[in-house]
């Protein structure tokens, strides 16, 4: 199963503000939402409020549907569970307590689906 992209990165931190100012001093684009971008990959780092610094989820993207087949059927034979939300595959890692999730990018998904670039 091939990880062709890192999605985003969602990390918990006590200081919202005073960490949004740290990484856009460091060059990412603030959002209001708590979304931070690049200006290649977009919106890949969102921080939320939390006690510690922590990471919260994962967003790992996938080449197709089949992949999400494959890594599901992988985690059940773990006996993790994992579920679908519409293109993605979404587990929680327990001890750490985050979200893992793969996902299908929308321009491969659907009945509008672009062709693959050769």
């Amino acid at each position: 199963m091939p990880l062709h992209k890192l999605v985003s990165v969602t990390v918990g931190v006590p200081d919202v503000a005073g960490t949004r100012d740290y990484y856009t001093d460091f060059g990412l684009g603030p959002a209001a939402d708590g979304w931070l971008s690049t200006t290649d990959g977009g919106r890949q780092l969102r921080l939320v409020r939390s006690d510690r610094r922590r990471l919260v989820e994962l967003r790992i993207g996938v080449d197709d549907p089949d992949d999400l087949d494959r890594a599901e059927a992988a985690l059940r034979g773990l006996g993790l569970p994992s579920w679908r939300e519409d293109a993605a595959l979404v587990a929680e890692e327990a001890v750490a307590g985050f979200r893992a999730v793969l996902e299908v990018p929308r321009a491969w998904y659907g009945s509008r689906r672009a062709p693959r670039p050769t």
